[in-house]
């Protein structure tokens, strides 16, 4: 839960320096906290997708939901600042990301039975 708590205090701060002094080198930090999570993600869909290895996802049960919606939406925020900013390409694999990690908690919140077995 910590953890959760650094990555939004960091991009809430780089957010707000660069709007006060609209300079894109505070958004370094949002922009590392990104990548860290890309890389996270890319390491879980390796492992998930390699026949060697047999893997058991927990899902971080003892952060609140609330929490994981609230970093995802901070995260937006730093994509779209990128963005306008002319990190075109960055801000399209952060989206891609995005995408993923809130249909995974919009699936799991809401209890959805995507297996299609009855």
């Amino acid at each position: 839960m910590r953890h959760t708590l650094i990555f939004i205090f960091t991009h809430l701060a780089s957010i707000g320096c660069f709007q006060y002094t609209s300079d894109i080198i505070y958004m370094v930090p949002s922009a590392l906290a990104i990548m860290y999570s890309i890389f996270q993600f890319l390491k879980v869909c390796t492992l998930v997708f390699s026949p060697n290895w047999d893997v058991e996802l927990g899902y971080a049960d003892h952060i609140p939901y609330q929490w994981k919606f609230l970093h995802n939406a901070i995260v937006v925020l730093s994509t779209y600042i990128l963005w306008n900013e002319g990190y075109s390409f960055f801000a399209g694999m952060t989206s891609l990301y995005i995408l993923a990690i809130v249909s995974s908690l919009i699936i799991t919140v809401l209890d959805l039975n995507m297996s299609g077995e009855d």
